[in-house]
């Protein structure tokens, strides 16, 4: 008898196991399906957890910011730089004339002012591509993501290497009609 109630247990668990492992396993393929697709808002991706980090690490510095009528900073290791001291390559893979140029104006606009913007021109590219320093403030990044959104809805985000002169680097893929 005892032997028959131990086997009677054991099946219950195994079989109570089974059921969270497959309620679990539905439950994750469900928040990855929603997340993917947009059409959840209560799940979080990992590049939003990202975002929320880096904002929490930007703010270490806002005790370092004297009160001017400019909020928007780059925070390099506890040094503060002003927007105008942003430095931004624009590249045109677009197929489009004077897509940088635009961009630029469009740029100068939302952000007040910026030190530098240099041009280049590339070959075709399907991707339009964000490539920011780790050290640019998350205010500057979300403004000039987007910015470039306005124009190219499908944008891709990369983290800028700190060899690099620029704080960003922006290449225009061609845009979807």
């Amino acid at each position: 008898m005892k032997d028959k109630n131990r086997i009677i247990a054991v099946v219950f668990v195994f079989l109570l196991l089974a059921v969270l492992d497959i309620v679990l396993g539905a439950g994750i393929f469900l928040a990855v399906f929603f997340n993917k697709t947009k059409s959840f808002k209560g799940v979080v991706s990992f590049e939003d957890l990202a975002i929320i980090q880096k904002a929490l690490d930007s703010l270490d510095t806002l005790d370092t910011l004297d009160n001017t009528n400019n909020p928007l900073f780059i925070s390099t290791g506890g040094a503060v730089l002003k927007k105008s001291e942003l430095k931004i390559k624009i590249t045109n893979a677009s197929g489009i004339s004077d897509a940088d140029e635009k961009l630029k104006e469009q740029i100068e606009k939302q952000t007040g002012q910026i030190k530098e913007v240099s041009f280049d021109n590339a070959e075709g590219s399907l991707v339009t591509l964000v490539r920011i320093k780790k050290n640019v403030a998350i205010e500057i990044e979300e403004l000039i993501l987007e910015t470039v959104r306005i124009d190219y809805p499908e944008v891709k985000k990369e983290i800028l290497d700190d060899s690099f002169s620029e704080d960003v680097i922006i290449i225009l893929g061609k845009r979807e009609e």
